[in-house]
């Protein structure tokens, strides 16, 4: 943020509910549609149009979905190792998907894990590949927001959505990523062991207007492993969406 900051770009950063410190919707909707309009909502509360929209990780289908929902209030987009489930098989709920959907299981497992301070280094090894990056301050960031009222309880509506999610939204269809005809580029960690770089290279042959930028030695949170080499790929995109629109 502060690099884009100074090299001249506005940039704002949103967490999706139930991460960071957004308020959590009283009706507790997580499904990728309800995420989405959160998303077309904030544009419509800061007045923004023709925006560039990054979305990462958890946040790809709901970004993936605001741009199919309203296309011409973006410019571009960046999609950075984003888990999305494009044509899911139609399966029957697996043991976790079924336990998520009881409140008396899941909240004490959360409480015990995802949402539990003294585990979230360990969560972030998991994910990353560039341990070294991971300093105190930095798992600070993750943890503070977890002392939010309620955050546990939300963690619970949000993995069951997540999990359980129907694939019955346009992000889910193949067919529909060619009507992204924004530039687009995906940004992926080359030894991302979440979202492997294979789905990565999938969504980029799926977009008509897309240029991708593996990065060396890096997992799943590009940005915070090695933010140096985040920053050049994004933008180095960045000027070029700039230039093509000063043409």
């Amino acid at each position: 943020m502060e690099h884009l900051a100074q090299a001249g770009y506005r940039s704002i950063a949103v967490d999706l509910p139930p991460f960071g410190y957004t308020s959590r919707p009283a009706a507790n909707t997580y499904d990728t549609g309800s995420q989405a309009l959160r998303i077309l909502g904030m544009l419509d509360t800061l007045a923004l149009s023709r925006v560039i929209l990054v979305g990462h990780s958890f946040g790809g289908r709901a970004t993936v979905e605001a741009l199919m929902a309203e296309p011409s209030r973006f410019t571009a987009a960046v999609l950075v190792d984003v888990a999305l489930s494009i044509d899911p098989q139609p399966s029957e709920p697996g043991l976790l998907g079924s336990l998520i959907e009881l409140p008396a299981v899941a909240r004490p497992v959360i409480a015990a894990t995802a949402t539990n301070p003294w585990l979230t280094g360990w969560f972030l090894r998991k994910f990353t590949s560039r341990h070294d990056a991971l300093t105190a301050d930095r798992i600070a960031v993750y943890q503070r927001p977890l002392s939010v009222t309620d955050t546990t309880q939300a963690y619970g509506y949000w993995l069951d959505a997540f999990i359980n999610d129907p694939g019955l939204s346009r992000s889910s269809r193949s067919a529909d990523y060619a009507s992204l005809i924004m530039p687009i580029d995906v940004i992926w960690g080359a030894t991302d062991g979440v979202t492997p770089v294979s789905e990565g290279l999938r969504l980029s042959r799926l977009l008509p207007d897309a240029s991708m930028s593996v990065l060396p030695g890096i997992g799943h949170i590009p940005h915070v492993e090695d933010n140096a080499a985040f920053n050049r790929a994004l933008e180095k995109f960045l000027i070029r969406v700039k230039g093509a629109q000063a043409s």
